[in-house]
C-alpha cells in the first residue's frame, strides 16, 4: 500500500514539475491579486474620437483622445468639473509622453521619469504645478 501511495505521488509530481508556471497556476485555478484599480474609465473624448490614455492625479483626469492617432489632452478638475481640451503638440509613439500648449502654458503626461509618473504644468521655464499620476 505504501509502494502505491509513493508512485502515486512521484507520478504527480513530475507531472507538476513538467508544466510551466503559467499552465500550472492554469490548473489549479490560481490567480494572482488584482492590482488595477476597479474605478470606472473616465472617458472625456469626443463620440466619434478613440481613447488612446486615461489617467489620473489626485486632483485631475486626464485623457488622450484622437482618431487614428492621438491628436488631443482632456483635463478635468476633480474639484470643479472645469475642463481644457487642447491639441497635442508633441508626444512619442512608445506613449511615454504627452504635450499640449494653451498659449505660453504647456501641459505634460510623462511616465516612467526616475522619479515617476506625473501631470505637470509650466510656463515657460517656471512649473506651476506637478501631481503624481495615481492610475493610468
Amino acid at each position: 500500500m505504501i509502494k502505491i501511495k509513493t508512485i502515486i505521488l512521484f507520478s504527480i509530481t513530475l507531472f507538476l514539475i513538467s508544466l510551466n508556471n503559467n499552465t500550472l497556476a492554469n490548473h489549479l485555478s490560481i490567480k494572482s491579486p488584482q492590482l488595477v484599480s476597479q474605478k470606472a474609465i473616465k472617458n472625456y473624448c469626443k463620440p466619434n474620437e478613440s481613447l488612446f490614455l486615461s489617467a489620473e492625479t489626485k486632483n485631475f483626469w486626464l485623457n488622450i483622445c484622437g482618431g487614428d492617432l492621438p491628436s488631443h489632452y482632456v483635463g478635468v478638475s476633480k474639484k470643479n468639473g472645469n475642463s481644457i481640451r487642447l491639441p497635442l503638440d508633441d508626444y512619442n509613439k512608445k506613449g511615454d509622453y504627452f504635450s499640449a500648449y494653451n498659449g505660453n502654458v504647456n501641459y505634460l503626461i510623462i511616465f516612467n521619469t526616475p522619479k515617476g509618473s506625473f501631470l505637470t504644468v509650466t510656463e515657460g521655464k517656471k512649473e506651476l504645478f506637478r501631481e503624481p499620476l495615481i492610475s493610468w
